[in-house]
């Protein structure tokens, strides 16, 4: 079973936006689950949307448990979490150990060209291991109002946790 909080905002600034999130959520065993679960998830994320260029700072963390045993980090079955922790997907199923995300983003558009830029910093929430660095882009190019060619390359270097991984994307969509 799993509870959690949302909270987000944001306030005018400039010619801009001061944007916020804090989330927090709880995972217990259920019913006749073996296991005896109790892991925390957070997110605290602060950042600026301007009219062209945006940024974000942010910290997340899946719990884990520093002792060998089954895994009973705080899990997300259903996510998208291609999403959230990087596009490598290294991270789709939470590690023993948990996980901790600090990561930058830099989000601009130029005419209808929008481009991101993702840095993340990976390691265990339960232990002091480094699993690696991940760098993440993309573009995004309108072909007409219907139409887009969206480009995605991503970065992982690994550093304790899996291998070292690039992957890239070409996507055409069409939307009626």
């Amino acid at each position: 079973n799993t509870t959690g909080l949302r909270l987000d905002g944001g306030a005018a600034a400039g010619s801009g936006r001061v944007t916020w999130k804090a989330e927090y959520a709880r995972q217990v065993d259920a019913g006749r689950n073996p296991a005896d679960v109790a892991a925390d998830y957070w997110l605290l994320e602060a950042g600026y949307q301007g009219k062209a260029l945006g940024f974000a700072l942010g910290y997340e963390v899946l719990g884990g448990e520093a002792t060998p045993g089954p895994n009973r980090a705080f899990q997300t079955p259903l996510a998208t979490l291609h999403a959230f922790q990087g596009w490598a997907d290294k991270f789709l199923t939470t590690p023993p150990a948990g996980i901790e995300d600090r990561y930058v983003a830099l989000r601009g558009s130029i005419g209808g060209l929008r481009a991101e830029l993702v840095w993340h910093d990976y390691g265990a929430e339960a232990t002091a291991a480094d699993y690696g660095r991940e760098l993440d882009l993309s573009l995004a190019w309108p072909l007409g109002p219907r139409y887009q060619l969206l480009a995605k390359y991503a970065d992982y270097s690994a550093d304790g946790l899996f291998t070292d991984t690039r992957k890239a994307w070409l996507q055409f969509t069409a939307s009626f």
